[in-house]
Parts: structure tokens; C-alpha cells; sequence
């Protein structure tokens, strides 16, 4: 199997859903699914999004998400009667700060499914500090040329849910919980004409997240909480230099050269973001959706 069919498999191994709804701190979207196929555009009534006011809902992969439930189920509920899903199946974007994306060096001798569990689990004891039991997570195995990785996807099993009891009077089951990024990147991936040794940056309101991917496996995952609206000018020199202190990692740590950054941004001010990216030329900088950047998490999906 190859890395791209590993990596589709890990982020796609539930059925293709009837519905995939996203919650932001600042959002809830829907995209009715049935009758999408990537790349081959769908009805503009197939995806519908409802804006939130602060307060409903904030990220935090351990802690607490939804402040008002009543609010915001009554915004899912319309949406969902607006966009009339044909399934009862979903599968579930949480924000991306609600959980947590580990890339694990994998010891040599672990091979057996046990053996991969108690690994995941030990290293998750490590770095997270609430029980292993209160956490819900997901993981799957690469091999490269060099070493074997564990990519590891996790949050706390209230967090999650919170998410699922949404969907419970809608009688609509909640299969696949992901988030944003890992999205993001399967789009990319799923592109025929993407190239390899290639950076995905996912940038919204609330987080950035940065995917390194080499021909022979992952390199690196990182996740940075920002705040745009407070100070877009400091965000801003935030994200340039995670970037490009990315890209130098990646070179001088890694010896890897990037030859693209897949950027995927959801502010206002993308075409700053952009420019300041192209200084690192001879990398190439490439949009992902320009003009549909909210959608395109979704569509990493189906």
C-alpha cells in the first residue's frame, strides 16, 4: 500500500458519509455529501453555513466546548432542516483546537496490534495530562526509508462527546471525528498533480496548523493556537515566522528541501499572507480553493 493510500485511509476509514458538518468557534457549516464528487463541482444549496456569536463555543481538546447548548443546537437544527440530509449518517469536523495531532517515532520490535496500543497509549500518558481512559484517539502506522511513525489523532472522549449528543434528537449517527488540518491534507493529497516534498498550511480564526509530507512518509505535524481578531498585525508576523521556522527545520534538521506550501487561509488577509511566504523562493507557494477556503475542509471528506 502506498503512503498516500495509508494516509487517505487513516483520514478516510469510515464510509463515505450523507453529510459532513463542521463546528468552528466561529461557524457551523454543513455539506450535503450524496452526490459529491471531488473535483467535479456540486449545487450551491449543498453547503450551508451559519455564523456564531462569541460565547457558544470554545476550543479546548480536554476541556469543556459547548457554553451554550441550547444555542447552538437550535443553529444546527435549522441548518439541517434547510440543507434536508437524504442519510443519517455524518461525519464530524470539531474545531482543530479540540484535539490533539501527534507524530510518534516508532521503536523498533513494536509490531503487533497490542504491542502499537500500549505504545500509543504509554506516549499519550506522557504528554497529555489527563488519564489515558478519558481520552478518545485514533492512530496508524507509516513506514520510510528511514524509520517507522505513528501518526496519533486524540481528544477527550467528553469533548467529543458533547459533538455527538448534538446529533441525537436528529437521529443522525456521528461516525468519523476529525478535525480540520488532517482534512486539509487529504485533499492535497488526493490531487493527482500535487507534488511531493510539500508543506500544507491551514490557517483559520482560531489556529494554524503546518503538515510537512515527503515522498517516503511524514515529517513533521505542528499545531499553534493564534488569534487574529485581537492582533492581526502580530498574527500575522506569528505565521510567517512558525512558517519559514518550519521550512528551516525541515532543511537544516531534517535535510529535506520543500519544493511547494499548499496554503490554505480563511483570513481576510491571505494575500499578505501569500507574499510574505513567497520571500522564501525557490519554494513555490500554492492555494488551496482560493475563494472557497471555507469549504474546503469539508471536502476533504468525501
Amino acid at each position: 500500500m502506498s503512503l498516500k493510500e495509508k494516509i487517505i485511509k487513516f483520514l478516510a476509514e469510515q464510509p463515505r458519509p450523507g453529510l459532513v458538518v463542521q463546528f468552528t468557534p466561529g461557524r457551523v457549516c454543513a455539506l450535503k455529501a450524496e452526490e459529491i464528487t471531488r473535483g467535479s463541482g456540486f449545487k450551491k444549496e449543498s453547503f450551508l453555513m451559519r455564523p456564531l456569536p462569541p460565547g457558544i463555543l470554545e476550543a479546548n481538546h480536554l476541556k469543556q466546548n459547548i457554553l451554550d447548548k441550547d444555542y447552538l443546537q437550535k443553529v444546527l437544527d435549522d441548518l439541517l432542516a434547510e440543507i434536508k440530509p437524504d442519510r443519517h449518517s455524518a461525519s464530524l469536523l470539531i474545531p482543530e483546537m479540540s484535539a490533539r495531532v501527534f507524530l510518534f517515532s516508532l521503536e523498533n520490535g513494536l509490531t503487533s496490534p497490542v504491542e502499537l496500543n500500549n505504545f500509543v497509549a504509554w506516549r499519550l500518558n506522557r504528554q497529555l495530562s489527563q488519564n489515558i481512559s478519558q481520552i478518545r484517539y485514533s492512530y496508524q502506522l507509516f513506514n520510510s526509508s528511514r524509520e517507522k511513525k505513528i501518526l496519533v489523532l486524540c481528544s477527550g472522549s467528553a469533548v467529543v462527546k458533547e459533538y455527538e449528543s448534538l446529533f441525537q434528537a436528529r437521529k443522525i449517527h456521528p461516525g468519523k471525528i476529525i478535525i480540520p488540518s488532517l482534512s486539509v491534507l487529504n485533499l492535497v493529497i488526493s490531487q493527482a498533480e500535487r507534488e511531493d516534498d510539500l508543506l500544507v498550511a491551514d490557517l483559520d480564526h482560531d489556529y494554524l496548523s503546518l503538515a510537512a509530507l515527503a515522498r517516503e512518509g511524514l515529517l513533521l505535524y505542528r499545531q499553534k493556537q493564534v488569534w487574529p481578531e485581537v492582533d492581526i498585525t502580530r498574527t500575522l508576523e506569528e505565521v510567517d515566522k512558525e512558517i519559514k521556522n518550519t521550512v528551516n527545520f525541515i532543511e537544516d534538521k531534517l535535510k529535506r528541501q520543500l519544493k511547494v506550501i499548499y496554503l490554505r487561509s480563511n483570513l481576510e488577509q491571505t494575500d499578505e499572507v501569500e507574499e510574505r511566504l513567497k520571500l522564501l523562493a525557490p519554494i513555490k507557494v500554492k492555494r488551496i480553493m482560493p475563494g472557497q477556503e471555507e469549504l474546503a475542509p469539508l471536502l476533504g471528506e468525501i
